[in-house]
């Protein structure tokens, strides 16, 4: 994974389709325009166990849809947490090394959109969203407020932007033995790690 640090956000490119993903720093913020529906987000439960390295990774649990039922991370006693996958554009250019990237997030952050598309009668596609960060690992916390004072329609530039990123395959199931063999260390084919 190719990871580059700037200003309040973490890029980093997983090796295997080079789609930037987007990660909030602790304490921290970043103005983004999701370029879809709330409702056409993409999502999963997945684990994020430590390797055999006391690396952290994200598995998308085989016990859903199109799994094998046999997910050898909930037998451990892994708990599987909702995550929803979204293509945004960063409106902090000098924060971030990608203009347009996945944002991966979970149902704190997405009952907070959800609250906003409500609030203002409009899909959080139609107006710029600050996401902020406080506390660290457990304890972080988000905030999503909308910018909409500030807001302007997206460009042809943004829509040729979010066109360039697909969650088609976002999130894609490994075999219950890939997993076992990544988390246990085994050694495991590069190109076939998740991020």
């Amino acid at each position: 994974m190719s990871v580059g640090y700037k200003g309040d956000s973490v890029f980093s490119t997983p090796s295997a389709d080079f789609t930037p993903v987007l990660k909030i720093k602790d304490n921290s913020s970043v103005v983004l325009r999701f370029t879809t529906p709330l409702s056409d987000f993409t999502g999963a439960l997945v684990h994020y166990p430590k390797t055999h390295e006391g690396k952290t990774r994200m598995y998308v649990c085989l016990n859903q849809r199109g799994g094998t039922n046999d997910c050898p991370l909930c037998e451990m006693g892994d708990k599987q947490k909702p995550q929803v996958a979204a293509v945004v554009i960063n409106r902090e250019p000098e924060s971030l090394d990608a203009e347009v990237a996945v944002f991966t997030f979970g149902k704190m952050v997405a009952d907070q959109l959800r609250g906003l598309e409500e609030d203002y009668d409009s899909s959080v596609d139609n107006y710029d969203v600050k996401i902020s960060t406080k506390g660290s690992m457990l304890t972080k916390k988000y905030t999503a407020i909308t910018m909409a004072k500030y807001t302007y329609p997206m460009s042809e530039k943004d829509i040729e932007l979010a066109s360039s990123i697909s969650l088609d395959n976002f999130y894609t199931l490994k075999t219950r033995q890939q997993i076992l063999d990544e988390v246990n260390g085994v050694q495991a084919d590069i190109g076939s790690l998740p991020f």
